[in-house]
């Protein structure tokens, strides 16, 4: 429970500093994810991802289809551990492309988060790349209401393996419900079709001056 500092020439009178006043980083890992070629699966799940101990959150992430032009969701998991999926997500993207092309994707009252409608298979592409914000209100209210879930990011896609177009997104997204008793507990990224062929995603929770 000590840091030694120096040793003295008296061995009864050590140089320290205790633990608890120590430094450290500002980032705690919550939840990890890493699949490889053999270990392909249909979604990726961040498990106790959201704790009760932080109120923002920073996801990291690399993704490969094995599918070619898959589109990429997201939703989240309750501490019920069901999967929520009501019409109560909106999100707004821009993106700009490789070749000057730009749009949106904007989308209100959905049942997902859509990151990106199109991602190359292609391993060598690194087909989605990229950093996502979350904060999770832990103090909504006394009974618990999962209330305010908000995320907003940066990615970087290939899009369709053909073609091999860059993308870069600029995202914001939330859910809102009235439902008690629940709370944002697993992030679950899931493609319209086939497998992830590599995940390599982990969730870090932002330790503040009271963690």
């Amino acid at each position: 429970d000590k840091f030694l500092v120096s040793d003295a020439s008296d061995s009864g009178n050590l140089k320290y500093v205790e633990n608890q006043y120590l430094g450290g980083g500002t980032l705690v890992q919550t939840a990890k994810v890493f699949y490889e070629s053999t270990q392909s699966t249909d979604n990726v799940t961040l498990v106790n991802a959201f704790t009760d101990d932080y109120d923002h959150y920073v996801m990291f992430c690399a993704l490969t289809p094995s599918t070619n032009a898959v589109q990429l969701n997201m939703r989240f998991k309750n501490n019920a551990g069901t999967q929520v999926s009501g019409s109560n997500y909106d999100y707004a993207s821009r993106y700009f492309n490789s070749d000057g092309g730009l749009g949106s994707s904007t989308w209100s009252g959905q049942d997902k988060i859509v990151l990106t409608e199109s991602l190359s298979n292609n391993p060598t592409d690194s087909p989605f790349v990229g950093t996502l914000w979350f904060n999770i209100n832990r103090n909504h209210s006394s009974t618990g209401n999962m209330g305010a879930f908000n995320c907003h990011g940066q990615y970087h896609v290939v899009e369709i393996n053909n073609n091999r177009r860059n993308r870069a997104y600029y995202h914001a997204s939330f859910y809102r419900d009235s439902l008690t008793n629940f709370k944002a507990k697993d992030i679950k990224l899931y493609l319209s079709s086939g497998n992830f062929e590599q995940a390599n995603v982990r969730m870090y929770g932002v330790k503040d001056s009271n963690s």
